[in-house]
C-alpha cells in the first residue's frame, strides 16, 4: 500500500515507537543478517543494539529503511480496514478513552496516524509521542510497584507459613501433654474409687465396733479418719486436674481456630500438605523408620512427619507379651529404628537393642516420646551418618 508519508519522513520518536512495538528480537536479527549490521559494542543489550542502529538507519533512504518500512506496511494490512481514514484527533481521543473500539495494536494506530491522509503531519506525530510517552512511564511505575509488592507478599506468605508451623507444632505438644493428663485423671480415678471402697469397709467396722468404743479413738477409728482425709485431698487434686484439663482443651480449640483462619486466609493452592524443609529430607528418601513404643494417640502425627521427610514410617507398640516375632518383623529391614525409653518397658527396650545389634540396624534411645523428640533423633542420627 502505498502511504502518504515514508517512514524517513517521520520524526525519529515515531519511528522509534513504530519500529520498537511492530519488530521483535527476531525481525531485527533478521535485518542485521540481511545487511550485515553487527553489535561494536559487547556490553550493551543486543536487541537495543539492533533497535538503534534500525531506528538510526530509518531516518534516511536507504536500502534498510526500505526494507524496514516494507516489512511494517506488509504487517499493517491486516489492520488497515480496522483503522478507516477519518479525522485523527477522533481516533487519538478514542485512543486515550477507549482503545478496545479500534481493535488493532497501538503501532498500527500510530502507524496510520502518522503515514496516511493529509492530516499526517508534525504536531500530529508530536501529539501521539507524548501520548506514548507518559503510557510508558505509567507503565514502568506500575510494573516496578508490582515487583516491589511481590516481594512483600513473598515475605508475609514466608512469615505466614513459619505461623502456621510453629502453631502445628504447638497443638501436637499440647495434645500429647493432653494424653499425659487423661492419664493421670483415670489413674487418681482409680485411686478415688479404691478410696471410696476402703472407707465403705471402715465405716462398716467402724459401725461394728460401735458399741464399744466411742469416737476416733480406736485403731480404726483413726484410720477412718486418716482414709477421709485422703479422699478430700484426692478430690481437691482431681478437681484442680480436670480444670487444667478443660483449660489445655480450649487452649487447644483455640490454636486449631487459628491454624484453619491462617490456613483460609492462604493464597489458593497453599492449603497442600506442605513438605518439611529439613535439611536430611534427602538422606532419608525411601528409608524406613521404626518407632518401638510411643504414644498410641500420636501415631498418625508419627507417619506424617516421617512420611513428609520422605522415609517410610513402621511402629511397633513395645507389647512383647505374646513374643518378639512382632517385634523383630518391624525392626527387619528398617534403616533406623527409634525406642524412647520414657514410655517403653525396659525389657522391650533390650530386646530392641539386640535385634538391632545383630541385624546391624542403627537405633537410638531418646529420652521423649513427642513429635519433636522424633524429629530430633532422626536428624541427629542422619547428621552423623553424613558427617561420616
Amino acid at each position: 500500500m502505498k502511504t502518504s508519508k515514508r517512514i524517513w519522513e517521520l520524526q525519529t520518536s515515531t519511528i522509534c515507537k513504530i519500529v520498537g512495538m511492530a519488530l521483535d528480537v527476531r525481525d531485527l536479527r533478521k535485518i542485521a543478517r540481511k545487511f550485515g549490521i553487527s553489535r561494536d559494542d559487547p556490553l550493551m543489550d543486543e536487541e537495543f543494539v539492533l533497535h538503534t542502529t534500525v531506528v538510526q538507519l530509518c531516518n534516511t533512504d536507504n536500502a534498510v529503511s526500505r526494507y524496514t518500512e516494507k516489512i511494517v506496511a506488509r504487517r499493517f494490512e491486516v489492520h488497515a480496514k480496522k483503522l478507516p481514514l477519518e479525522n485523527p484527533f477522533e481516533m487519538i481521543e478514542r485512543v486515550r478513552s477507549n482503545p478496545a473500539e479500534l481493535q488493532a495494536p497501538l503501532w498500527a494506530v500510530l502507524w496510520s496516524l502518522a503515514t496516511r491522509g493529509r492530516l499526517a503531519h508534525a504536531k500530529l506525530e508530536s501529539s501521539l509521542f507524548g501520548f506514548v510517552h507518559m503510557l510508558e512511564h505509567r507503565l514502568l511505575r506500575e510494573y516496578w510497584n508490582s515487583l516491589l509488592t511481590g516481594e512483600d507478599a513473598a515475605q508475609e506468605e514466608e512469615e505466614k507459613d513459619k505461623e502456621i508451623l510453629r502453631l502445628k507444632r504447638s497443638l501436637l505438644d499440647m495434645q500429647w501433654a493432653n494424653g499425659k493428663l487423661e492419664k493421670v485423671v483415670e489413674g487418681l480415678r482409680i485411686r478415688v474409687a479404691s478410696t471410696e471402697q476402703g472407707e465403705a469397709g471402715a465405716a462398716h467396722v467402724a459401725d461394728a465396733a460401735s458399741a464399744h468404743r466411742s469416737g476416733c479413738r480406736c485403731a480404726n477409728g483413726q484410720k477412718l479418719c486418716d482414709l477421709k482425709a485422703l479422699l478430700a485431698q484426692e478430690k481437691v487434686l482431681n478437681r484442680e486436674l480436670e480444670t487444667e484439663i478443660r483449660q489445655l482443651k480450649e487452649e487447644i480449640d483455640a490454636l486449631v481456630s487459628a491454624l484453619r483462619r491462617e490456613e483460609n486466609e492462604a493464597e489458593p493452592g497453599q492449603h497442600a500438605v506442605r513438605k518439611c524443609a529439613c535439611p536430611f529430607a534427602v538422606a532419608l528418601q525411601g528409608k524406613k523408620v521404626t518407632l518401638v513404643g510411643g504414644i498410641e494417640s500420636l501415631e498418625c502425627h508419627y507417619r506424617d512427619l516421617i512420611e513428609s521427610l520422605g522415609g517410610r514410617f513402621c511402629r511397633h507398640n513395645g507389647n512383647s507379651s505374646g513374643g518378639d516375632k512382632g517385634l523383630e518383623d518391624c525392626i527387619v529391614g528398617s534403616d533406623l529404628v527409634v525406642c524412647p525409653i520414657e514410655v517403653t518397658s525396659h525389657n522391650a527396650a533390650r530386646s530392641v537393642k539386640k535385634m538391632c545389634r545383630t541385624r546391624g540396624v542403627p537405633c537410638c534411645f531418646p529420652r521423649s516420646a513427642s513429635i519433636t523428640a522424633l524429629k530430633k533423633a532422626v536428624e541427629e542420627h542422619y547428621a552423623r551418618e553424613q558427617v561420616a
